[in-house]
């Protein structure tokens, strides 16, 4: 059986490895991703179907990080985001 909160966990303990992400963008990550997933599940999905789509949509630790991080870089620069 699905352990959607196991999965969140699972799936935070990737940000984690990330360096570029801070622990304010991780929180906000997280915060994003359970409200994509409540989105879902209010709309008839599964937790586990919730959860995977939630995941697609927000992206991949790496992309999510080198995305901060270019953000990030960009306003230390000058240069507009």
């Amino acid at each position: 059986m699905f352990d959607l909160e196991k999965a969140i966990k699972q799936w935070r303990v990737t940000l984690n490895k990330n360096s570029a992400l801070e622990d304010g963008y991780k929180e906000e990550l997280e915060c994003h991703l359970r409200d994509k997933i409540d989105h879902m599940i209010s709309l008839g999905s599964s937790e586990k179907r919730a959860f995977e789509e939630a995941v697609r949509k927000i992206g991949e630790a790496d992309s999510i990080g080198e995305e901060y991080f270019k953000t990030d870089t960009r306003s230390i620069s000058g240069l507009p985001p």
